[in-house]
């Protein structure tokens, strides 16, 4: 649990302040990096991956030290800042002292070379890095990249080879989900429809899981209502001096406690319109980032579908879109499609049900598919609707949630959505 660990790293912070344990404080300042960068905040992270390189170079520990630098250089990559992070690589290579820390260098140079497309200059590195030495997953995460690559680059057959491979390994949730989102499309060419959904379950199983880790709350959130609360018991303690002085000064200190006690309304009233606010930021985070990801799967198996719906009928063309739907949000059963509504968009399916009993359930779902961004071609053939029938449900919606027009719908659903009551 992030939300906890980053409580308990900050509390420990405090426990360590003016100590010259150098060791110590680079491996709590690391620790809540790598917490920050898991939870993609990497400016947070940057700067705490340099605190730590700072007193593991204390402590006289190179290695630590060159993993720090490295950590940095990811930060770059995994916010797009490719020019950065190539400059960066290139910047830290003369720290690194052995074989292992030249082959993670390596790695992450040619990572950054396949997100920016440049494929051939990402083979010369991937190629060239699994035959180093690794510790850790470092091995499965290179067999990954390079089985990523080769996708890519239209080799299925190597790059179902370097999966599977990959898969064999000791290998962290999140790689995992990759290797299976490889396999599913590698099976998905090759026609193998009894592989393609093995791997399709997999591989939600493995999405579920990041999806509840990456909706707790953010690190930095916690960092910052632990100082905060710090600095209220800090006002309360100068309550406490001033309840003395009203021995000596009744008046005076009558006047300064009210003072103080207006301020401590004031903070806790900034707390919680800060909490309001960084609540509805983590969900509409989550959505966004939900909402990528689905668009992305739909783009790259509606690719894979174009040609066969072409050559379907009408029928056969909306079993293809149902299949499709359903692989990616469980559209064809109605209480899975419900759940999982629920847990991608603030539940806002149940929301809409019991606030608007009135509401009929494909206008429901019209509202959850419209909401992730759902072409309107695809909406009309998943609930099957005409063009003119699709406007007139929209009407009916408009109607019943007592919205003026059509067009105001979506700032509606909007407010529901990060609605967290």
């Amino acid at each position: 649990m992030y939300d906890k660990a980053t409580e308990y790293y900050v509390k420990a912070f405090d426990k360590i302040k003016n100590t010259e344990n150098n060791l110590l404080q680079a491996r709590l300042y690391l620790d809540l990096a790598d917490i920050h960068y898991n939870q993609k905040e990497f400016v947070q992270a940057r700067k705490k991956y340099w605190k730590s390189f700072i007193y593991f170079k204390k402590a006289e520990l190179q290695p630590q030290a060159f993993y720090s630098l490295l950590n940095i250089g990811r930060t770059y990559h995994y916010s797009n800042e490719y020019t950065k992070a190539s400059r960066y690589y290139l910047k830290i290579k003369s720290y690194s002292k052995d074989s292992l820390q030249e082959g993670s260098l390596l790695q992450e140079i040619g990572q950054n070379f396949y997100k920016s497309k440049k494929y051939d200059s990402a083979y010369h590195y991937f190629s060239t890095v699994i035959h180093y030495p690794y510790i850790g997953n470092n091995q499965s995460l290179r067999y990954y990249h390079l089985a990523d690559l080769l996708f890519d680059m239209n080799k299925i057959d190597s790059a179902l080879f370097y999966a599977e491979k990959a898969l064999r390994g000791n290998i962290d949730l999140r790689t995992k989900k990759g290797c299976y989102r490889i396999l599913v499309n590698c099976k998905t060419l090759k026609g193998d429809i009894h592989a393609l959904n093995h791997y399709m379950s997999k591989y939600q199983d493995c999405d579920d899981l990041i999806r509840k880790i990456d909706l707790q709350t953010k690190g930095s959130y916690i960092e910052t209502m632990h100082y905060t609360q710090k600095e209220v018991l800090k006002s309360q303690s100068w309550i406490w001096y001033l309840s003395v002085l009203v021995l000596l000064i009744f008046v005076l200190a009558i006047l300064f406690y009210i003072r103080k006690h207006r301020k401590g309304l004031l903070t806790i009233k900034t707390i919680e319109e800060k909490q309001l606010v960084q609540k509805k930021e983590s969900v509409q985070e989550v959505v966004e980032r939900t909402k990528e990801a689905l668009h992305q799967l739909l783009k790259e198996k509606r690719n894979e579908l174009t040609k066969r719906i072409k050559q379907n009928s009408p029928e056969g063309r909306r079993e293809m879109i149902l299949q499709l739907y359903d692989e990616l949000i469980h559209f064809k059963n109605k209480q899975h499609f419900r759940n999982e509504m629920d847990n991608t968009l603030n539940n806002l399916y149940s929301k809409l049900e019991s606030g608007y009993p009135k509401l009929r359930t494909k206008e429901i779902q019209w509202a959850c598919l419209n909401t992730l961004d759902i072409p309107n071609d695809d909406s009309m053939q998943l609930l099957d609707y005409n063009t003119e029938a699709f406007k007139k449900m929209k009407q009916r919606f408009a109607q019943k949630m007592g919205v003026e027009s059509v067009a105001n719908i979506d700032a509606v659903i909007k407010n529901m959505l990060y609605d967290e009551t």
